[in-house]
């Protein structure tokens, strides 16, 4: 077994957290994810298209089943909900053998939700590994955190990204120190539109960093007035970006962050030059 991070949810104040309480654990922000130009991402976005051609949920029924929810459902939140899913039915088939995608989904009614509450967990594993959370759905401590390959997890939105942002980092930061884990990711998502989070513990149980992006949406061209199929932007930013950024994160969960190929990032300078 591992011998990671302390437990971090013991030591959080019963009140809601704010920034106050991010700066009060030394939880610093680190700075800002921007998505990589059109035609830096262009490419890497077409070859995601192809992973899982073969399979149910291919790029193509990924964007069938998006229009179908776009012209038939008018709950907002059932609509979130729905298209959050049909991303991670996508992600699944994305994932390179030998591993597998398991996707844990808490059951939630309106009345439960809490900001910053985890609903779903992607976890990484080898086929033995994924057969045992799908079906025995294991509490994901250290013990796991050794035999996993990764563990995303996503947050629906609920609020402006602002109000909820802090309470996604610390739920990331709890759920990294209870597998062991030095690193972790995650997202903030209203189902078409998606922020990604990346955390970095300090060494000795002493803070964290934290990246976040830009708030990432999906764009369909109807909805757009005067776009056209040759926007480079429009071109992009569809569907496949996401499903394409999001199955490359759930892999890469446990690893440090650092420039991929589809964000830049842009240090954030603290005061006094720290």
């Amino acid at each position: 077994m591992s011998s990671g991070p302390q437990n971090f949810r013991a030591s959080l104040p019963v009140e809601p957290p704010s920034w106050d309480c991010l700066q009060r654990f030394n939880i610093q922000f680190n700075g800002l994810l921007h998505l990589k130009s059109p035609d830096e991402i262009s490419e890497p976005v077409a070859a995601s298209r192809n992973l899982g051609s073969d399979k149910q949920w291919s790029d193509g029924m990924m964007h069938q089943h998006i229009s179908f929810l776009s012209n038939n459902f008018t709950s907002k939140r059932i609509f979130s909900r729905a298209v959050i899913d049909t991303f991670m039915f996508r992600a699944t088939v994305m994932i390179p053998p030998p591993d597998k995608l398991v996707v844990v989904s808490e059951d939630i009614t309106p009345m439960d939700i809490n900001p910053g509450g985890i609903n779903y967990t992607a976890i990484v594993g080898n086929p033995n590994v994924a057969e045992l959370h799908l079906q025995l759905h294991p509490m994901l401590d250290e013990r796991q955190g050794d035999i996993i390959t990764s563990a995303f997890f996503v947050a629906m939105k609920n609020a402006p990204v602002a109000e909820q942002l802090y309470y996604v980092v610390l739920e990331l930061i709890a759920r990294a120190k209870s597998m062991g884990k030095f690193h972790i990711r995650g997202a903030l998502t209203s189902g078409t539109k998606w922020t990604f989070v990346a955390v970095d513990l300090n060494p000795n149980n002493d803070g964290a960093e934290y990246w976040v992006s830009e708030e990432i949406e999906f764009f369909s061209s109807p909805l757009i007035p005067g776009a056209s199929d040759t926007d480079p932007l429009l071109r992009v930013r569809e569907p496949s970006l996401i499903a394409a950024i999001l199955s490359t994160w759930v892999q890469q969960s446990f690893q440090e962050f650092r420039e991929d190929q589809w964000f830049t990032h842009y240090t954030f300078m603290r005061r006094g030059g720290e």
